[in-house]
């Protein structure tokens, strides 16, 4: 006769099937309704990595619009950074 299996705790149970029911979702694509619209040349603020809290302009998307693309200026020399969608934020 089998051994019984231990039973698996509620929480791993949970984790298990939040993994294997969120298998589809692609990272980053899960907050783009902020962005709708989002005009090319419009004030935002990277809330994410290393220049967190600058205010930059709005490039466009990358990778199927999963990444964000600013136009940043740091000591006069502008540069494009990129950074999750949902990292960017509108100001104000």
């Amino acid at each position: 006769m089998p051994l019984p299996l231990p039973e698996a705790p509620c929480s791993m149970l949970s984790d298990a099937l939040a993994r294997q029911s969120s298998a589809h979702v692609r990272p980053g694509r899960t907050n783009l309704t902020p962005l709708a619209g989002m005009q090319v040349g419009e004030e935002v603020r990277a809330s994410s990595g290393l220049f967190s809290g600058f205010i930059g302009k709005f490039v466009g998307t990358a990778e199927g619009g999963a990444v964000g693309v600013i136009s940043l200026e740091v000591m006069g020399s502008p540069f494009d950074y990129r950074l999750p969608i949902e990292d960017i934020q509108r100001v104000a």
